[in-house]
């Protein structure tokens, strides 16, 4: 294994144990994080990591209308700023049985 696929390794993992804490803190909120998808789940070089998330009752109760779209950009933001990179969120329940098919095959549970 060279050098570069163990530090490629290293970070990949350091970005997922940031991304369960965030998803223990996320969760009180009823903001779920499931897990990811695409390039960085495979472990390729990747210009953002793709996370699929839902979302429960409480919270959709609790952010109505706009402030719904507007928590999930806080969200999308802060994630940003703990993983040092660009986030794509992908709620679950958006996604059709094609999206499924060819997305979840790389999914890593969070």
């Amino acid at each position: 294994m060279s050098v570069s696929s163990v530090n490629t390794e290293r970070k990949k993992v350091n970005k997922l144990q940031i991304l369960r804490n965030a998803k223990n803190e996320l969760a009180k909120e009823g903001f779920y994080i499931l897990g990811i998808v695409g390039s960085f789940a495979r472990g390729e070089n990747y210009n953002d990591i793709d996370i699929i998330y839902e979302t429960d009752k409480n919270f959709e109760n609790k952010y109505l209308g706009w402030d719904y779209f507007i928590k999930i950009e806080e969200i999308k933001k802060t994630l940003e700023k703990l993983l040092q990179s660009k986030i794509d969120l992908i709620n679950s329940s958006s996604m059709n049985q094609i999206a499924k098919k060819y997305m979840m095959k790389d999914f890593v549970n969070v």
